[in-house]
């Protein structure tokens, strides 16, 4: 039996995290493979996850356990209608927005199965709990982190690697149907244990306010701080699945090594860890044109590291009784999604530029600071305090002011920060120009003073479309060239 449940969650771990990286690689070309396309997905994800555990919080919560099992399993066949999976077939262009439009799409073609696969585990470890009172259930929770671990290292090294688009979601749904009958046979086995359940000896323990706060701020956070890494990830490198998946690896192997094994969490280590990610930091934003893409992608993914050991360091410490474990997963489910909320639809409403990363490493150093005032040991307090107060003067001043004092134009949209600088001719500058940009990549000037009419940046004469045109008059000197202008001047 044992072996049946352990299979089980892997499998369906696996899945839920093979469907991730697959969904974002089937919706970018749609979306002019747009960094944003990912973060959208990993908010969806977190919602859909909370659906997931919301709905096994009420099975649990008002049903009896075969009432459970068969509500779910019908749930379950009604999901499987949707196979085989053809992700970006749905409605098109029904919203004008376009996160409108991937949340749309994300609905109508997997939202059923998704929402199936997160309720499954935590009803899975309710049900064996249940059916053997005695048994520790925590340990299948991290089988499943192991299975989400293996499914994203797997999607970009083999499997999008070797097989295309098609061939990976007939796999998926294959996959999925084996699942389908694995859980069929698990309920069959658990509804005959559940006829005379044994008797648990232990004593439920009521949850007080202030540990749901503890463990919705603590997920909150770190979820919030997936979407920053990921969005700063991708604004200058390609989003492609290798690239943003990373993340998600980082935040997941810090619940595995915290959750498994919760001697590895040392507060010690973490207050360290939490300053070496403000270092990183600084480094990154400080020297952003001076590092090499590796050596960006190194420091953001340290820093994440750092912070996501943290916070899951900090919930692992606060598990609750198993009675309690389906209100623990729809509190960090609730927690995970307004995290991911937060980050990747309300800052870039509220904000021009992408605050979300240094505003959540200021959330969970101060998080992680009021987490540790219980210590008493008075140095370890005094250095988190500290922590959080260097930290906010590192970081606050960027954050609340615009530091750029030559953008004249800036705008924020799903497609990413925009800015356009202008310079003046001084002892620095020549000449006076104006240049455009796209997060921290130029993509194009042009001068302001007597030379605005001569091209520069990619329509230089010694460019390649310059070369191009070059070498069609040589080829025509006499006759007319028909030439299509992407753009229409920098701030012009």
């Amino acid at each position: 039996m044992k072996i049946l449940l352990g299979s089980l969650i892997f499998l369906g771990a696996f899945l839920s995290f093979q469907l991730q990286p697959l969904t974002g690689k089937a919706l970018l070309p749609d979306f002019g493979s747009m960094p944003s396309v990912w973060t959208t997905c990993l908010i969806f994800f977190q919602v859909a996850l909370l659906l997931g555990y919301y709905y096994a919080h009420l099975l649990r919560s008002y049903l009896s356990l075969k009432s459970q099992l068969m509500a779910h399993l019908s749930l379950m066949g009604a999901a499987t209608l949707i196979l085989p999976l053809d992700i970006g077939s749905g409605a098109k262009n029904v919203f004008s927005e376009p996160q409108a439009q991937v949340f749309l799409e994300l609905m109508s073609d997997i939202g059923p199965l998704f929402v199936i696969l997160a309720a499954t585990t935590p009803l899975l470890q309710s049900w064996f709990v249940k059916a053997y009172p005695e048994a520790k259930g925590w340990r299948l929770y991290a089988l499943s982190n192991l299975g989400s671990v293996l499914a994203l290292l797997g999607y970009p090294l083999l499997l999008d690697t070797y097989f295309g688009l098609a061939i990976q979601q007939s796999f998926w749904s294959i996959l999925f149907v084996v699942y389908g009958a694995l859980l069929t046979l698990t309920a069959f086995k658990l509804s005959n244990a559940a006829d005379n359940p044994a008797k648990s000896t232990a004593l439920q323990k009521d949850v007080r306010k202030q540990e749901i706060l503890g463990w919705l701020s603590l997920s909150a956070v770190s979820c919030f701080f997936l979407v920053a890494i990921s969005t700063r990830l991708t604004q200058d490198i390609p989003a492609t699945p290798i690239i943003f998946t990373i993340p998600l690896l980082l935040y997941l192997s810090t619940f595995i090594l915290t959750f498994d094994k919760p001697q590895t969490y040392s507060r010690h280590i973490a207050l360290i860890g939490l300053a070496l990610a403000l270092v990183a930091y600084w480094i990154e934003t400080t020297f952003t044109y001076d590092l090499s893409t590796h050596a960006r992608v190194g420091l953001i993914c340290a820093a994440g590291s750092f912070v996501f050991y943290a916070m899951h360091g900090e919930l692992a410490r606060a598990l609750p009784d198993t009675s309690q474990s389906t209100l623990f997963y729809l509190v960090i489910a609730l927690g995970g999604a307004l995290g991911g909320l937060l980050s990747g639809l309300v800052a870039p409403i509220l904000f021009n530029d992408f605050v979300e990363y240094p505003l959540g490493l200021i959330c969970a150093v101060t998080i992680a600071a009021y987490t540790w005032h219980s210590e008493h040991r008075r140095l370890f307090q005094a250095s988190s305090v500290a922590l959080s107060l260097i930290t906010f003067a590192v970081i606050a001043r960027p954050i609340l002011t615009d530091t750029n004092e030559d953008a004249i134009h800036k705008k924020r949209n799903f497609f990413g920060v925009v800015t356009v600088n202008s310079t003046t001719a001084s002892e620095s500058a020549i000449h006076s120009y104006r240049e455009l940009l796209y997060g921290e990549i130029l993509h194009g000037y042009q001068y302001t003073d007597q030379r605005s009419q001569v091209p520069h940046g990619y329509y230089a004469q010694n460019s390649g479309l310059g070369l191009a045109i070059q070498n069609a008059l040589l080829d025509s000197p006499d006759a007319p060239l028909s030439i299509g202008i992407i753009g229409l001047g920098t701030g012009q």
